[in-house]
């Protein structure tokens, strides 16, 4: 259950640096299907 809470923190965040145009952070998709 631990590493679901991370993983969700992380894709919230790609999704804020996505938003604020951190473009950089696409490798961050693969997090999601993790």
């Amino acid at each position: 259950m631990n590493e679901r809470g991370p993983s969700v923190a992380v894709f919230k965040n790609a999704d804020l640096d996505v938003l604020s145009g951190g473009l950089t952070r696409v490798p961050a998709n693969p997090v999601k299907l993790g």
